[in-house]
């Protein structure tokens, strides 16, 4: 998150291109963590791992999958699928 004074009226976060239009309402976003924080140098301060849950809103299929994707606290990212069962980003 930025610093207010360098926002200069813009949003703390952005994910989609697309904020604000029709496509970007069919998609829920939520993190696994309540707080977390990035350096400039783009490392965790807290050195644990963030993770992001994305799945779409517009289906009744029980089987579709939440897609993840996981910052370590050392900047490494990864994508993969959200295992329920295990509270596990599944990447293979």
């Amino acid at each position: 998150m930025c610093p207010e004074e360098e926002l200069n009226g813009k949003p703390n976060y952005r994910l989609l291109a697309l904020e604000g239009t029709r496509e970007s309402k069919q998609v829920e976003v939520s993190t696994r963590q309540a707080k977390y924080e990035i350096s400039t140098t783009g490392i965790s301060t807290n050195g644990g791992t963030l993770t992001i849950l994305i799945r779409s809103r517009s289906t009744t299929d029980p089987q579709l999958l939440t897609r993840c994707v996981e910052l370590s606290g050392n900047g490494y990212i990864q994508s993969g699928t959200w295992n329920d069962n295990t509270d596990f980003c599944d990447s293979s």
